[in-house]
């Protein structure tokens, strides 16, 4: 087993404690273990073929949707680098995948539950990659902005998905004020990796 180290706030908490999960049921690094996070994240990948079809049937009809989702399924570059890299790569364009559907949505309708879905979709999506909070913070101003033009009250729905995305997030960055005594914006490891683009990846950490 690894030997206990400092906390660090390198990554964000999501794809870490899922690789966790399959640490403590198959054993630190083994075999078993490699494989159920590589088998994770080929099902992650392929799962993205469902919200491709609705954004492609959304925007193009029902045989656009079925030949991207097709496509996706048998992309080669999907395939490789789910099956021979563990990372939140996979998790997190399955999230944008979802945030980009939810966002058509939000467009034509301002229900505070869609909108809430929305937040709850992008805070976890931030907790898995930081910058897909940029993406997920412009899909929803232009929804909002889309919503005023429309005449359409687009200040309550708005504030509801914020709420939401801050109620996942804030645990994070409260944990991160308490352990580090100052406020570090999910993850803080530009100091590392300029280290290692100088030094080479022999050494790692």
């Amino acid at each position: 087993p690894f030997q206990p180290t400092q906390p660090s706030a390198i990554m964000p908490p999501v794809y870490p404690l899922i690789v966790a999960v399959f640490f403590y049921f198959f054993g630190i690094h083994t075999a078993q273990s490699i494989f159920a996070i590589h088998a994770f994240d080929c099902l992650i990948n392929s799962l993205a073929c469902i919200p491709i079809f609705f954004l492609a049937r959304r925007s193009f009809g029902p045989r656009v949707a079925m030949w991207a989702g097709w496509a996706w399924a048998f992309l080669p570059y999907g395939i490789y680098f789910s099956a021979a890299w563990a990372w939140s790569t996979h998790l997190v364009l399955l999230c944008l995948y979802v945030l980009l559907y939810l966002a058509q949505e939000l467009e034509h309708s301002p229900r505070p539950g869609l909108w809430t879905r929305f937040g709850l979709v992008a805070g976890f999506a931030g907790l898995t990659e930081p910058s897909i909070l940029v993406v997920a913070a412009f899909l929803m101003a232009l929804a909002a902005w889309r919503l005023a033009r429309a005449g359409t009250r687009w200040l309550p729905p708005t504030l509801v998905a914020s709420l939401a995305l801050g109620a996942w997030i804030s645990p994070w960055l409260i944990r991160d004020a308490v352990v580090f005594h100052r406020f570090i914006p999910i993850r803080d490891s530009i100091g590392l990796e300029l280290w290692m683009g100088n030094n080479g990846y022999s050494q790692r950490w």
